[in-house]
């Protein structure tokens, strides 16, 4: 018997908002770090985007709520 692999409607729109979130975030975080000297800098300048990613629910299970509160 074959296996369907073909998403649901709704497992579309899943990737496709977490597609268009990560975009969003993550060209913003870049923009935010590239010309940053250091490391350190970089992840203080790179927190308030981890922490929109943590609030949308893609990284819930990678950081701790107390730690994305922060």
């Amino acid at each position: 018997m074959p296996i369907d692999f073909s998403l649901s409607p709704e497992q579309h729109a899943v990737r496709q908002r977490a597609r268009d979130l990560a975009r969003e975030v993550l060209m913003a975080a870049r923009e935010a770090t590239h010309h940053l000297a250091t490391p350190e800098e970089c992840f203080v300048a790179s927190r308030p985007h981890y922490r929109a990613l943590v609030q949308a629910g893609l990284l819930r299970r990678l950081i701790l709520p107390p730690l994305a509160a922060r």
